[in-house]
């Protein structure tokens, strides 16, 4: 999974900046903007905003300000907070998951399109729906190992390896 995710989006970011980079020159050097490149942009970019978050989510790399474990240093604090923080955490996402989904089906409904090209817009809300959906499993997948370490020391006393 790890190899899909770096390939992915190492191939959606070169994508989005040479198409980005087309546009510039055509647009200000030659004075020749194609309108519909613009548009077209968007798909890479929320694509690869989706899946850099799932990215992030599965790897546990987000961006997390621990301050209580500053104030609480012992281990069954923090496993508590972090237990917590995690239930939190997937209460977001699944709620968000929820919309996304809702708007990739709405979107499929009202077949809307992108002004120049007509292309369908589903493109797009499919990668949403879709980073949504593995972010809630990621999240869900780190409950249950915070839920584990959370077990283990309240369980028997001995922090977890």
């Amino acid at each position: 999974m790890e190899r899909f995710f770096r390939w992915s989006l190492t191939f959606l970011l070169l994508l989005a900046t040479i198409m980005e980079c087309v546009q510039v020159l055509l647009r200000y050097v030659l004075h020749m903007p194609l309108m519909w490149l613009d548009e077209t942009i968007i798909f890479p970019a929320i694509w690869m905003y989706m899946l850099g978050c799932a990215n992030a989510s599965r790897d546990d790399t987000q961006i997390v300000a621990k301050i209580l474990p500053v104030f609480f240093p012992k281990p069954r604090p923090v496993a508590v907070f972090d237990f917590c923080a995690r239930v939190f955490s997937l209460i977001i996402s699944v709620w968000l998951t929820w919309y996304a989904v809702e708007y990739f089906f709405y979107s499929l409904e009202a077949h809307r399109k992108t002004s120049y090209l007509f292309l369908p817009l589903y493109i797009g809300e499919t990668a949403i729906a879709t980073g949504m959906i593995l972010i809630t499993c990621y999240c869900l997948l780190h409950l249950s190992r915070s839920f584990r370490r959370l077990r283990v020391i309240f369980g028997n006393g001995e922090s977890p390896c």
